[in-house]
């Protein structure tokens, strides 16, 4: 009987015995972490966890990479693990199912940096467009608050622009002068022109205010000279 309880004993703990050899934690996990151009990081976040029963345990394990961007993983048990590897600037790089066996495994990881979208407006400076002779906005262009703050009145907004310009300035509307000035509600821009030297002004100090009016709106406008001459004055 005694022979036989032995036995029994001995069958128990060669039961108990399998598993705890089975769950030996001689794994290490040697991981290498470069960008694109096979620079090392260092620095970068690697978090493994077990995803078996052998494998798993209390918490992920946390770690990151020393000044060569490696970094090593001890004691761990073979089998499956999720490898995860974080860094500012660059995309996040999972391992789901890396497979870890006894002792040393080496691994490389190449991080791809965070795609990232950037929007450059270039445009000169607005002094320089406005000393520029071939800008068409060479002087001041009122701006849609400006003009909505001018009189209503034309003759108000005339005596105003006037006003603001300086000078006998020339008024064109539509590249027309004369007349009387359109309704504000007309008015799609207004630009004052003080180049003294353009080909259109016929003496130094010229100053135009050019008034362009919306398609469609305003009357019809149209200039028309002629002259009359004395057949006395002609020539024999």
């Amino acid at each position: 009987m005694n022979a036989l309880k032995r036995c029994l004993l001995a069958f128990v703990l060669a039961a108990v015995a399998v598993p705890a050899l089975a769950q030996t934690k001689d794994a290490k996990l040697i991981l290498t972490v470069t960008d694109q151009t096979a620079g090392v990081l260092p620095g970068a976040t690697v978090t493994v966890t077990g995803l078996e029963d052998a494998t798993k345990g209390p918490a992920p394990i946390v770690t990151r990479t020393a000044d060569r961007g490696v970094v090593t993983v001890e004691n761990l048990a073979a089998g499956k693990y999720s490898v995860r590897i974080d860094m500012d600037g660059f995309d996040s790089t999972l391992m789901p199912d890396l497979k870890i066996a006894k002792g040393d495994n080496k691994r490389t990881i190449v991080m791809a940096l965070k795609s990232m979208s950037e929007s450059v407006t270039v445009q000169r400076d607005r002094q320089e467009v406005g000393a520029d002779r071939g800008s068409v906005t060479f002087g001041s262009a009122l701006t849609r608050e400006q003009i909505e703050q001018l009189p209503d009145d034309p003759v108000e907004l005339e005596k105003a622009l006037r006003e603001m310009a300086g000078g006998d300035a020339v008024i064109k509307v539509d590249s027309f002068e004369g007349g009387r000035l359109p309704d504000k509600s007309q008015i799609k821009a207004i630009h004052i022109s003080r180049d003294q030297f353009a080909a259109e002004n016929h003496f130094a100090g010229g100053i135009s205010i050019d008034i362009v009016t919306a398609a469609g709106s305003g009357p019809f406008r149209m200039n028309a000279s002629y002259n009359f001459a004395d057949s006395a004055l002609s020539q024999p």
